[in-house]
């Protein structure tokens, strides 16, 4: 991520002299280094836009649980002042923070979730999180973040531009369709959650509970760029990342159990978002 912004164009650079009659093979030569030099162009500006965009500006909702005391309720407050609301399924268990970090507890089997919501003055356009996993005997538990086109209420789930999941070994992106204004049961996402882009890493993500991974999310018009560790993921395309509709003001941080209380635990270390 810090690499020479002007490499590219210094390699590309080329020299003419006097006008002279060329022959084919000179303007062949010629014509393939001003496509190289096109293609290196264009991949530094993408690198550095993604780059630059990750780290524009302050964050406008953060918080930072490291040097937080232990507490059965996460804040009622982000550190940045914004009213936090947080949701958990089963509803009976609440996260919590636990040796510096927000996380959740999931007292028995079954699926289990925690969401810590908030809210900021403009449309978010960039999340952050830095993040640790936690070793289970099973490995379904996973961390997510999402923004909301409007707050999620219980579990009456709305429209999203961003559904962003990440485990141990893979990640996946998604975004959810509005319901239908005849849907009885709004809160039961089932089809209207649509992947638009997955993956796999080469190497699994640590499951230590402290070594830090960090995750940063950039929403560019109808492109998501998702930067995992400083590994870049291919852009993601879709209308509706970039559509009214979708995008909002709303973020969430979550925690995910397929199996609940033996899987591995998502640690958020700190949060933020603008």
């Amino acid at each position: 991520m810090g690499e020479d912004r002007s490499s590219g164009a210094h390699k590309c650079r080329l020299q003419y002299g006097s006008p002279v009659r060329l022959n084919p093979v000179v303007l062949a030569r010629r014509s393939v280094a001003i496509v190289v030099c096109a293609a290196a162009f264009t991949a530094c500006a993408q690198s550095i836009s993604v780059t630059s965009m990750a780290q524009d500006g302050d964050p406008e909702l953060w918080s930072d649980f490291r040097n937080k005391q232990n507490a059965d309720r996460l804040p009622l407050k982000f550190d940045s002042g914004q009213t936090a609301n947080s949701i958990s399924s089963p509803a009976s268990v609440v996260p919590v923070i636990r040796d510096g970090a927000y996380t959740f507890l999931p007292s028995g089997p079954g699926t289990a979730a925690s969401y810590y919501q908030g809210r900021t003055r403009n449309v978010v356009h960039r999340v952050r999180v830095r993040f640790a996993f936690r070793s289970g005997l099973t490995t379904g538990g996973r961390m997510a973040i999402a923004i909301l086109h409007e707050q999620q209420e219980g579990f009456v789930v709305p429209s999203m531009a961003a559904h962003v999941v990440v485990g141990p070994e893979d990640w996946s992106y998604g975004v959810i369709d509005p319901a239908p204004d005849n849907d009885p049961t709004p809160q039961a996402v089932g089809s209207r959650l649509q992947s638009v882009g997955s993956g796999k890493f080469d190497t699994p993500l640590s499951m230590d509970g402290s070594s830090e991974h960090q995750l940063n999310l950039v929403l560019d018009g109808n492109t998501a760029h998702l930067e995992i560790d400083g590994q870049q993921m291919p852009p993601i395309t879709d209308p509706r990342i970039g559509d009214p509709d979708y995008v909002g003001s709303y973020v969430f941080f979550e925690t995910y159990f397929t199996a609940g209380d033996t899987d591995n635990r998502t640690r958020f270390f700190d949060v933020a978002a603008w």
